[in-house]
């Protein structure tokens, strides 16, 4: 019998997580579903880990190594459900969260894309909830404008889902750093986006073998001109609307134009040179302030203003724990643990 939902999962050398991760799916509320599990040439014991779990409802595929999207996307070829929720390997997800998407597609069929709030876990014992403000949603669970909303507040696979009919029109994942903003983009300028306020996933960001962890973060990796072949795809695409393209458009220019920000701020101001004439060429825009910045700017100057974001950003994100902590504490009080984690 055809399941309604398929999990997919993308495995490479997570020996330490991959029990967690298989063990947070199989025990969700809602039982009708499958998962695939695509070992990603694993170099560990991951694939071994991944086959002891005897559920039927798991099926192990192996490949050669060939990245994140290409073991994605094999899995949403083999997949058996018309909706599929994606997982990684180092991630979790709370015993509800596939009950919640059930009852989100549900009051939400036409939308090709889904998304939840979710909670970062630092591994300190402490979790902060990233959750989309209600009036970027509809009372329907329909996003009014998913270009938008604030950066990051839909971006995360583990909390995400899509049709398979969607997927396979948006042409599925391709191979680059930030694969999953790049799907995303296309689907939410092809059809409506959904989400749900429910924080049921969990975002393990200590986890080990991270790629931004082994990759050292560096902003060279969100080089503007990486999301261009899909704003060429969508340019293309008969069923994109001139408005929805345009909206497009303008969330890639701010997008890229952060990262040449932040290449500056790290001290690389020729190639925040570079990125900025590449930036310029395909978004058809001048930035004059930007150019000298990137020009005249003293050096003493830069590493200040990067400081002091640094400084900002981690204040903002302890404020963000402080509240949350504040909030969970009462919830706790009155509540079971993994209701008022729902909540």
């Amino acid at each position: 019998m055809q399941p309604k939902i398929s999990v997919v999962i993308p495995l490479y050398n997570k020996q330490d997580e991959i029990e967690r991760c298989l063990r947070s799916a199989l025990a969700q509320t809602f039982a009708d579903f499958e998962v695939l599990v695509v070992d990603d040439g694993s170099t560990d014991a991951s694939a071994a880990k991944a086959s002891s779990f005897t559920d039927p409802r798991v099926r192990l595929i192996r490949q050669a190594n060939g990245g994140v999207a290409r073991a994605r996307n094999r899995a949403i070829e083999e997949a058996e459900a018309e909706l599929i929720a994606f997982l990684d390997a180092d991630d979790e997800w709370l015993p509800e969260y596939l009950e919640n998407l059930m009852r989100l597609a549900e009051a939400a069929p036409q939308a090709g894309v889904y998304f939840a709030a979710y909670w970062i876990d630092r591994g300190n014992g402490m979790r902060r909830r990233v959750r989309l403000a209600q009036r970027f949603v509809q009372a329907n669970g329909l996003v009014k404008d998913y270009f938008a909303a604030p950066d990051g507040a839909m971006t995360l696979p583990t909390a995400a889902a899509v049709r398979r009919e969607a997927v396979l029109a948006a042409g599925g994942f391709r191979q680059m750093f930030g694969e999953d903003v790049d799907l995303f983009l296309r689907l939410a300028a092809m059809y409506p986006v959904a989400y749900s306020s429910r924080a049921a996933a969990v975002w393990h960001v200590d986890a080990g073998n991270r790629r931004c962890v082994n990759q050292k973060a560096t902003v060279k990796l969100y080089e503007p001109g990486g999301l261009q072949a899909s704003l060429d795809f969508l340019t293309a695409c008969p069923v994109v609307s001139r408005d929805a393209l345009q909206r497009a458009r303008r969330f890639v220019a701010e997008r890229e134009r952060r990262a040449i920000v932040a290449t500056l701020l790290q001290g690389q101001r020729e190639h925040a040179r570079l990125l900025l004439e590449r930036w310029e060429r395909d978004s058809g825009r001048r930035d004059e302030r930007l150019e000298a910045l990137i020009t005249h700017a003293p050096t003493p100057m830069l590493r200040l203003w990067g400081r002091w974001r640094n400084i900002s950003a981690r204040a903002a994100t302890a404020m963000a724990y402080a509240r949350e902590w504040a909030v969970c504490r009462r919830t706790f009080r009155a509540t079971p643990l993994r209701q008022a984690l729902s909540n």
